[in-house]
């Protein structure tokens, strides 16, 4: 998959070089982790090392409309589950001089803080990169956008959900019992196709910046349920299926309100 991926867009890059406002940027990087303990579960490896990529393609056509593209794909030594690959960004933007139009697959940062993101709620996270919850995936979404001297708003339909990522048997950064993402279970009837929506009005007063959002749809966070429990009904998991107590992620339905605003006073930054 990754390796047909990397062949399409060395492909699509090489069409579009030829043209006007196109631009190939990107990183490659190595990564090692040593850990001082011992593994605590048997097939635990030591350390581990990985190589990553992710390059973005970028093209901009006369009249504003950009187009953009950035695979990303990871390669560990250890962690079977670690060895991915992701889609983060192939989403084709139209602007105009009041409004905007994206149509894909893109990421979406709301919020304030820096370490806890209690109201970025449209990506999913990517929690086999690292465990901060900086790293998202991609989200296939159509996204239409307002910006007025009264403020912006932006409107999302977002027709799929994506699954969190989570470490493996192998992976050394894992809880206990590790947690099964292929028996996920989703509230939905729809499962993982179910269409979610949300809005955000931010705008700038003074020397604040807040914003307000609603969503409605699969929660990206999701419930890990222990398999011994009792709480899962035997028709939904087999518990003779299984090989050993495992946590199972449970996607509830969701409809929520948020707000963040950010303060500068002098030297201070107060955030909400």
């Amino acid at each position: 998959m990754l390796k047909r991926a990397t062949m399409a867009f060395a492909v699509l890059a090489l069409a579009l070089a030829t043209t006007r406002g196109h631009e190939l940027t990107g990183y490659i990087s190595g990564e090692g982790r040593l850990f001082f303990h011992d593994p605590l579960f048997p097939g635990q490896e030591e350390n581990n090392v990985s190589l990553a990529a992710q390059p973005e393609y970028y093209h901009q056509w006369d009249d504003g409309a950009i187009f953009t593209f950035t695979p990303f794909g990871r390669i560990d030594s250890a962690d079977p589950e670690r060895t991915h690959w992701d889609i983060r960004e192939l989403n084709y933007l139209y602007p105009s001089d009041w409004w905007f139009l994206r149509i894909g697959v893109s990421r979406v940062f709301w919020g304030a803080t820096e370490f806890v993101h209690l109201v970025d709620v449209v990506n999913q996270i990517d929690f086999i990169e690292d465990i901060d919850g900086e790293d998202k995936l991609g989200q296939p979404m159509i996204q239409f956008g307002v910006t007025e001297d009264w403020g912006t708003v932006d409107l999302f339909v977002l027709p799929a959900v994506r699954e969190r990522t989570f470490p493996g048997r192998k992976g050394r950064l894992r809880p206990d019992p590790v947690v099964d993402t292929d028996r996920a279970i989703f509230e939905s009837s729809a499962k993982d196709g179910e269409i979610s929506f949300a809005a955000r009005y931010g705008h700038t007063v003074g020397a604040c910046d807040f914003g307000v959002f609603m969503f409605s749809g699969t929660n990206r966070e999701p419930l890990l349920v222990p398999s011994d429990a009792g709480l899962i009904p035997p028709e939904i998991l087999d518990p003779n299926t299984l090989d050993g107590p495992v946590l199972i992620p449970f996607y509830e339905k969701v409809f929520q309100f948020g707000a963040d605003a950010t303060w500068a006073i002098g030297d201070w930054l107060w955030k909400l």
